[in-house]
């Protein structure tokens, strides 16, 4: 028995390095071009998001929805930083989350937000999940 669970603790962790590999962090494209993806497997209670990518054309932001897997997870947004050439673009800290919240109205903020064109930094912290589950974490901005 204990040879199954060393194969899959195996299995888990070069599904997380395949995942990894694969670049889940970079946005991917859907039909409209103003929609961003971020996607985020959660291993655990706690999580760090950082990237750095250039935004081309101004991006208008009216809503930033959050989608969790498994639909019923929930945890809190610590913090949320989008750093663009100017400054902060949009910043939001300690909101609780759940499947569908708009962290927009959520935060505080009026839509639209704007995304300058330039160099822009994507940071996210977050805790409070389930410690013995993966949780597939979405932030759509739209």
């Amino acid at each position: 028995m204990s040879t199954l669970k060393k194969l899959m603790s195996s299995v888990k962790i070069l599904a997380i390095c395949a995942v990894l590999i694969l670049g889940l962090f970079a946005p991917s494209a859907m039909a409209d071009s103003s929609n961003i993806v971020r996607r985020l497997y959660i291993q655990g209670e706690n999580f760090q998001y950082k990237q750095s990518q250039p935004i081309y054309n101004e991006q208008e932001i009216n809503s930033v929805v959050v989608s969790l897997k498994p639909a019923n997870e929930t945890g809190t947004i610590d913090k949320i930083l989008i750093t663009g050439p100017h400054g902060t673009e949009f910043s939001c800290n300690n909101q609780k989350i759940k499947n569908g919240v708009d962290l927009v109205k959520s935060c505080g903020q009026e839509a639209p937000l704007r995304l300058e064109p330039g160099e822009t930094t994507y940071t996210a912290m977050g805790s409070g999940f389930t410690a013995d589950a993966t949780t597939l974490l979405e932030v759509n901005f739209k």
